[in-house]
């Protein structure tokens, strides 16, 4: 049991450093080409940048993941969130709901009825390209899946973490579009029995409303 915690341990941690990486270079590259960009350009991309900056954004989006226990080889599902920024920081705070499953009535094990998350994202903005930001970021929260075939109305629920990466393009005043890549992992035993088993790479992508209040 500890050789597995530790292997999932040392599994997350990769993802999150490479995830972190990933946002550190975007980040030198974009402060690159703000030093070689004449005034002109940058008094002609701040203004549409400054204009972006919304304290709260809506996420819509559909997708799923690969799963060899579903009938069709693979789970459909969705994700509303809304992401709260930290003052001007590049911080946010991403509250969703999702969910993974084979029809509107899930019935196995293997079908994500609910799950409630909270992460915690880092954005940059990218110079190079206009209205278009990157996240990464991680966080935990709950699901839980139907008992049984049987019994499908009963639920059994776990704990989740999940590290996900992001990019945001908005081409409107408030109106934008999304897409993602998560990394969920959950489990949980049952009488001695794994009930709930999720290693998963999520695909989602939808759209996106930025408001402030």
């Amino acid at each position: 049991m500890g050789k597995k915690v530790s292997c999932y341990s040392s599994r997350l941690f990769r993802w999150f450093m490479t995830c972190v990486i990933l946002v550190m270079v975007v980040e030198v590259c974009a402060e690159e080409i703000m030093s070689i960009s004449n005034d002109e350009q940058l008094t002609e991309v701040a203004p549409s940048i400054e204009s972006k900056n919304y304290n709260y954004t809506l996420r819509y989006g559909m997708g799923g993941f690969n799963d060899g226990r579903a009938s069709g080889g693979s789970l459909g599902g969705g994700q509303f969130g809304l992401d709260v920024h930290v003052n001007d920081s590049p911080l946010s705070v991403l509250f969703s709901s999702e969910y993974y499953t084979n029809s509107a009535e899930p019935t196995h094990s293997y079908e994500i009825r609910q799950l409630y998350a909270v992460n915690l994202l880092y954005h940059v903005q990218m110079v190079s390209i206009r209205n278009t930001s990157l996240y990464v970021g991680g966080g935990f929260g709950k699901l839980n899946v139907p008992e049984s075939e049987s019994n499908p109305g009963k639920s059994i629920s776990s704990n989740l973490v999940n590290i996900e990466v992001g990019i945001d393009y908005q081409p409107y005043e408030h109106f934008g579009l999304y897409g993602l890549v998560k990394y969920l992992k959950a489990e949980r035993d049952v009488a001695n029995v794994s009930f709930v088993d999720f290693d998963e790479i999520i695909f989602l992508a939808g759209v996106t409303y930025g408001f402030n209040i």
